[in-house]
């Protein structure tokens, strides 16, 4: 008996029907159609930059992490899978807690390996859940830091709320409630590190709230940009489409578009398009937010991936850089031309293989260098 097996289903209509599916898919997410790239597995190179310049450095990383520590107590090393920078898996505590509306947030807490000396916060984008930031938690907590990964409003294990919020209204209301929480609680030091939109929430909430930053040692954003996507009249032209459909539902699913895990809200994703069309980041009171870029004075790490040309490209996320007031401020653009083992796109930059070797270990560097 043979039995044929047609990819995407079972018959040549169900494989048909998924190849069509994942053409339109592509089309959304990547207009020009761009082909999958191979990530070659290779030895790891670093960049080392100073505030603005893209000098490349290769270095012995346990070398590098021993010179840092010099001065420092001794701390137990991490733990590792074979052949990688990817820690083992630590169990996530969850603890309840609720922003300004009464909606209830789901924050993840990840204990760190031996002595903790320091707290970091992880912060989804759209399209996503706290799942996103385990890995790079995971590694965090071997490096001796408390992670506690956030789940914003709808998204994960948090409730919905009874009104859909736009993408400003739940930045600020969930990193209020999730500093004032976490602030409340530990006496170490204290990072944000947020991907895609969990950089810029918090970004817009220490730009209506400057005195707020006397309580957090600093930020770390991947791939977060508000004015920049949508470069080419193509992209814009799927933006104004998109604004128009998204009149028509409430929500927009995350998965048969290749956005990432989750529905989000129609009225967060139209906000966040308004922007790039209009080049322009003001809240909905005409707040403008990359004017007050300028009230942010926090030491900060702000990372780019070359491949990510639609969603966040460097353009963007390098005009969040300028804006900020900090003396102490680090850009970094990721990428094979600078050393890095693929031109990282948009989920990549914080979620796969390479990036476990290649740009968590970096982040780790950094956060130690201001230990």
């Amino acid at each position: 008996m043979t039995v044929n097996h047609w990819v995407g289903g079972s018959s040549p209509s169900q494989g048909a029907k998924y190849l069509i599916n994942q053409r339109v898919a592509n089309f959304i997410r990547y207009p020009f159609f761009l082909p999958e790239k191979k990530h070659p597995k290779a030895p790891t190179c670093k960049l080392e930059t100073g505030s603005t310049s893209y000098r490349m450095l290769t270095f012995d990383l346990t070398q590098f992490r021993k010179s840092i520590l010099t001065s420092q107590p001794a701390l137990p090393e991490p733990t590792y899978y074979k052949n990688s920078c990817r820690p083992v898996k630590s169990t996530l505590k969850q603890h309840s807690i609720k922003n300004r509306s009464g909606v209830r947030l789901c924050l993840h807490q990840s204990e760190a390996a031996g002595a903790c000396i320091g707290t970091v916060i992880l912060a989804h984008g759209m399209f996503s859940n706290y799942r996103t930031c385990r890995g790079l938690a995971s590694y965090l907590t071997t490096q001796h830091y408390d992670c506690w990964l956030l789940d914003y409003q709808g998204h994960g294990l948090s409730d919905h709320p009874d009104h859909a919020p736009d993408f400003e209204s739940m930045c600020l209301e969930d990193t209020e409630s999730t500093l004032d929480f976490i602030q409340s609680s530990s006496d170490k030091p204290i990072w944000w590190l947020g991907h895609s939109g969990g950089g810029l929430a918090i970004l817009m909430f220490l730009a209506r709230n400057p005195d707020r930053q006397e309580k957090l040692a600093g930020i770390i954003t991947l791939a977060s940009q508000a004015t920049d996507a949508g470069l080419s009249w193509q992209h814009r032209l799927v933006f104004r489409v998109s604004r128009i459909l998204l009149k028509f539902t409430k929500t927009v699913p995350g998965k048969p578009l290749g956005l990432g895990p989750e529905k989000e809200y129609s009225s967060v994703l139209d906000q966040w398009l308004l922007w790039s069309i209009a080049k322009h980041w003001s809240g909905t009171d005409e707040f403008d937010y990359l004017a007050h870029m300028a009230d942010i004075k926090l030491p900060a790490l702000m990372i780019s991936g070359v491949g990510d040309r639609f969603i966040a490209p460097t353009s963007g996320c390098k005009r969040l850089h300028d804006n900020l007031a900090s003396t102490d401020k680090t850009f970094l653009l990721l990428g094979k031309d600078n050393g890095f083992l693929e031109d990282y796109t948009h989920d990549r930059l914080i979620s796969s293989r390479n990036a476990s070797t290649d740009v968590w270990p970096l982040i780790g560097q950094w956060l130690l260098q201001k230990y």
